[in-house]
Order: C-alpha cells, then sequence, then structure tokens
C-alpha cells in the first residue's frame, strides 16, 4: 500500500508539481521504494536541468544501485546533512521538462535494524523531505551548497513533498516478546552424565 503526499502548488517558473509516492508501511528489514514526479504545469514554457533532492532522517539510508530510470545517474550522498544523523540526496541536472510533462525518479530507502545504535524499532515511523528545482534558462543547472541546500540564485522554479512510512514488525520479530539477542532468554538444562 502507497501512501501518496504532494505539497501545495509550486513556486517560481515555471510552475511545477512534486508528488512523493512512498509505502504507508514496510516489514522491519526490507527496503521501502520512494518515487518523485515532477509535473511541467506550464502549458508553454520549458523547464530545465531538473535537480531533485531528498533529505533523509536518522536511522535511514539509501540503496545504493537503486535509482531509476539508471540515466539519472547515482545521486551525491551527503552524510550529516543538514543536521548530524541525517544525510541529503543529491540528483542534479537529471532531466528536462518539456511544457506539461512528467519525469519520475524511483529509489529505494533502508532503515536501520538491530546491532545498529541508530536502529529504527518495529511500529516506529519516518519521514523524508524531498523538493525538486529547474530553471528557464538551458545554460544555468540548479546547483546546492556544501550541506546540499539549494542555491537560491540558480533555480526559477521549485517544488517540495514527503512520505512517511510506518515499520512493521516481521513474522519472526512478532512471534517473540523480545527479539533482542540480550534479552532472549538463555537456556540453564544442563545433563547429569551417567556413570
Amino acid at each position: 500500500m502507497l501512501a501518496a503526499s504532494s505539497a501545495s502548488a509550486g513556486t517560481g517558473t515555471p510552475n511545477i508539481t512534486l508528488t512523493e509516492k512512498a509505502p504507508a508501511a514496510v516489514l522491519y528489514g526490507s527496503p521501502a521504494t520512494v518515487s518523485l514526479t515532477v509535473t511541467n504545469d506550464s502549458v508553454s514554457t520549458p523547464g530545465y536541468n531538473v535537480g531533485f533532492r531528498d533529505v533523509l532522517p536518522v536511522g535511514v539510508a539509501y540503496v545504493p544501485g537503486s535509482t531509476l530510470p539508471t540515466n539519472f545517474g547515482e545521486p551525491t550522498v551527503l552524510a550529516n546533512e543538514p543536521s548530524t544523523g541525517q544525510t541529503t540526496l543529491l540528483w542534479p541536472n537529471a532531466t528536462d521538462l518539456q511544457p506539461a510533462a512528467t519525469e519520475t525518479l524511483t529509489f529505494s530507502l533502508q532503515a536501520a535494524v538491530e546491532p545498529a545504535t541508530d536502529e529504527l524499532l518495529p511500529n516506529s515511523t519516518y519521514t523524508d523531505a524531498s523538493s525538486v528545482y529547474v530553471n528557464t534558462n538551458p545554460r544555468t543547472i540548479p546547483s546546492f551548497d556544501a550541506t546540499g541546500a539549494p542555491v537560491a540564485a540558480s533555480y526559477t522554479g521549485s517544488d517540495t513533498a514527503s512520505g512517511t512510512t510506518t515499520i512493521s514488525p516481521s513474522p519472526s520479530r512478532s512471534r517473540s516478546p523480545c527479539p533482542r539477542p540480550s534479552c532472549r532468554a538463555v537456556s540453564t538444562t544442563t545433563s547429569t552424565p551417567t556413570p
């Protein structure tokens, strides 16, 4: 089941809209597939050099090699940006958007599991924050600074979206009231040697 989330209409020129689709829930230990779809709502103005940005919360990581279409390229991954524990993904200059055109970027995210210190436990949720940037000038590429923040002078149109996913207990974990190795019962059964 997918939970779709899109923000209000984009700002600037051309008027673009970003929609994010992410799973409403995934099993503990399973990756989540995210789709970012950008639409050029203008009937006459192209948007050039589309740049995607996605900020991941603590405990969530990009799955290497998961970007589709492959010609968009692998993202630039900025660890601990914009704050400690977060990760920023950047796909600069991925494509162009003709009037009324749509492009979709798809990739996978993985929530941390034990024994990671930033493990996301079953029944917890996480939200990633996505954004997209374009320019009406084909010679100007929307750019990002060292922290992954967009450089305002480099784009003319933008929009934001987000997606929230809940981590469901996996069947093997749900059968055990305490799945962590540290709190599993230790057998005290001993055998008595036969004389």
